[in-house]
């Protein structure tokens, strides 16, 4: 749990310089932002993904960055409506990879030689429920049950900081919890709360499962943990685990991360569950998924896989019999 005195962090703030530099470079011919015109906008970011100058991920960053410097302009009227408001670049679809089970085993067995800290039991809720990072952020002390072994889900904690409701209604939810999960959640609330009440807080149902402490005004506070901090433990936790490497960033002089993400562990849970024999309907409760047509899509193959060792199982029973019957 970090004392956390700022709202950006640092490679957010050279993100944004980095997305103004390449509007400057698209659009900087233009010499007012008057001459700005959706069809004009759309064209530029054709012509750049014509000739690859920008990956389609950039061109998604540089439009909601557009978006956002003219929505400001429009404020301030200096310009009488945003050109960029009906525009929309298509965020490229990822590849849905799954961890390897070994993969999976080295994550949590690192896991359970390190300090638990929040960071720790953010990524091991991960790995035992297959939750949204953002479902998995936004819990609090009164969602999880004990008694029962299952944590709540009906909010979630966005990269604006504000708490909102899960994508569908079917996303809030109870997933039910094992012993391994349920023990760390656990011995986490009695280490939390010695933490909070050194600084003069007390735990309640309220309190986020994975905290931070935010300092305003010289007053320490209790709060969810922000994406962006989250997310950077994660990355250098996979680097100490030999699942993922910095490079450096020719683009900005910085380090590229090169490795694996907390979204893939949802794909862990839902993999290793249809592989070993769960229904598509009990792991579509488990992730949230509006429509069990959205988890037959996701996992086409493993489902596919799942139907031939039942083609073969049902052919192999048949043969058996037949073969007792010419006996």
């Amino acid at each position: 749990m970090n004392i956390n005195n700022t709202e950006l962090a640092p490679t957010s703030y050279e993100r944004e310089a980095y997305d103004c530099r390449h509007i400057e470079d698209l659009f900087g011919a233009f010499q007012t932002i008057e001459g700005l015109t959706p069809d004009l906008i759309e064209e530029t970011y054709a012509e750049a993904r014509r000739t690859g100058k920008y990956k389609p991920s950039e061109l998604v960053r540089i439009n909601a960055k557009l978006r956002q410097i003219l929505s400001n302009a429009v404020a301030k009227r200096i310009i009488d409506r945003n050109p960029c408001a009906t525009v929309h670049v298509r965020r490229p679809r990822n590849k849905r990879e799954s961890l390897t089970i070994d993969q999976v085993a080295t994550l949590c067995t690192h896991l359970q030689h390190i300090e638990l800290t929040a960071e720790a039991v953010g990524t091991l809720v991960l790995v035992y429920t297959g939750m949204r990072k953002g479902e998995m952020l936004g819990l609090e002390w009164r969602d999880w049950d004990p008694a029962n072994k299952t944590l709540k889900i009906d909010r979630q904690y966005t990269n604006d900081h504000e708490l909102r409701a899960p994508k569908s209604q079917e996303s809030q939810r109870k997933i039910p919890v094992g012993e391994t999960l349920a023990e760390r959640l656990q011995s986490w609330s009695a280490i939390q709360k010695e933490l909070l009440a050194s600084l003069g807080l007390s735990q309640t149902g309220s309190t986020p499962i994975i905290s931070d402490i935010a300092v305003e005004q010289g007053v320490p506070t209790v709060c969810h943990m922000k994406n962006y901090i989250f997310n950077h433990w994660f990355r250098d936790f996979a680097v100490s685990c030999n699942l993922g490497i910095y490079e450096p960033n020719n683009s900005t002089g910085g380090k590229l991360y090169k490795g694996i993400c907390p979204h893939q562990l949802r794909h862990c849970v839902s993999t290793f569950m249809l592989a070993n024999g769960s229904d598509v309907r009990s792991v579509q409760g488990i992730l949230g998924h509006a429509d069990p047509n959205i988890t037959l899509k996701t996992y086409t193959s493993l489902v596919q896989q799942s139907e031939i060792k039942a083609v073969k199982g049902y052919e192999d029973f048949i043969n058996a019999h037949i073969q007792r019957s010419e006996k």
